[in-house]
């Protein structure tokens, strides 16, 4: 997006991510929040990928001071090689560069909510905890959620259950909002495995297939998302593609490149 403004107005624009912020006043459905309040009321938590899972968590004065550093450095107007302009955008990650991993994460949290009296002492952890394979992404599913209520939306997904799911309205994650929406919303949503239907006539097509992060090889797995590019473009090539996968930086000018 921060490439496309800068092309469209040749006006500076830079684009931002933040990993997993935390802090006072951290945003409500935030995993330490969401768990907490699961611990309280007795409920289980599910810890998706048998808890073999990493976060980069960042402290919001860091965040603060990283936006404080990139607003003093706006990208630079160039001209290229032809003459014309050369969009100027930028786009950064800021987060700790540091991954924890989740059940270290739950284990802190725990001494934390004993140590500041919000459980007690003998609370069962391991009674509250279940570990279960990794689920669909929530970035997938809360965009077809709110983007239904307004457009016709069609889910593409390979798998069977998940699909039927999605068409009984029926969540795939355990969040409290998605799970509201889908069960009281009038949401002109239907999932499919037919690739071709789905995308053929589609303007707009929101790809956020999974992509597994290697901590050791310092790896984004992003195959998934470059087999989606394929069929959209085998299917529909005149259609717009916005990628909301994680990915690594570069990654959507090097496909860009390498596909058109």
């Amino acid at each position: 997006m921060a490439h496309a403004y800068s092309k469209l107005y040749n006006n500076p624009s830079t684009g931002l991510r933040f990993f997993t912020v935390y802090g006072p006043a951290g945003c409500p459905d935030i995993a330490y929040f969401g768990f907490t309040n699961k611990l309280r009321a007795g409920d289980t938590i599910q810890i998706f990928n048998y808890g073999n899972c990493k976060r980069d968590f960042t402290y919001v004065d860091d965040i603060v001071e990283g936006v404080k550093r990139i607003m003093q450095a706006a990208p630079e107007k160039k001209n290229g090689e032809e003459g014309l302009p050369i969009p100027p955008y930028a786009v950064y990650n800021i987060g700790n560069n540091q991954l924890e991993n989740l059940l270290d994460f739950m284990d802190i949290l725990q001494q934390e909510l004993i140590r500041a009296e919000v459980l007690p002492v003998d609370y069962d952890f391991e009674a509250h905890k279940k570990l279960v394979p990794m689920q669909p992404g929530y970035v997938g599913l809360s965009i077809e959620t709110l983007l239904s209520q307004h457009y016709e939306v069609m889910a593409v997904d390979i798998i069977p259950e998940k699909v039927e799911k999605i068409n009984k309205r029926i969540s795939l994650i355990q969040d409290e909002y998605i799970e509201k929406y889908l069960a009281e919303k009038e949401l002109n949503l239907t999932a499919t495995l037919d690739a071709k239907a789905a995308y053929r006539d589609a303007d707009l097509v929101v790809i956020a297939a999974l992509t597994n992060y290697d901590s050791k090889k310092n790896f984004f797995g992003t195959s998934a998302v470059e087999a989606v590019i394929q069929l959209v473009i085998k299917y529909n090539p005149d259609a717009v593609m916005v990628i909301k996968s994680t990915t690594p930086v570069g990654f959507t000018a090097s496909v860009r490149e390498k596909y058109h």
